[in-house]
């Protein structure tokens, strides 16, 4: 899959989990703080991405440093030849 279809997908599916997902997780009274809320997004985000994370290399990250800057929430495309020795 081309990366501009990944982003579109990955943002569309975030979507549906913050208006469809989260609202019912809220009033269920699933989320207490914060915290909560960012793991109900990354429980929510993996279910829906299961396949498409698996055969893109793509992993979910609920914190993510990067020089200066901290994200809450990290969705990134790792590496192909991650773990593989250079030939």
């Amino acid at each position: 899959m081309k990366l501009k279809q990944l982003q579109e997908t990955i943002d569309r599916t975030i979507k549906e989990v913050w208006t469809e997902k989260i609202p019912y997780d809220y009033q269920s009274h699933y989320l207490l703080m914060e915290d909560s809320l960012k793991n109900a997004l990354y429980f929510h985000l993996r279910t829906k991405l299961r396949n498409l994370i698996d055969s893109n290399n793509i992993r979910i990250y609920p914190e993510y440093h990067y020089k200066y800057y901290k994200a809450d929430l990290a969705i990134v495309k790792l590496n192909d030849y991650l773990g593989k020795k250079a030939t």
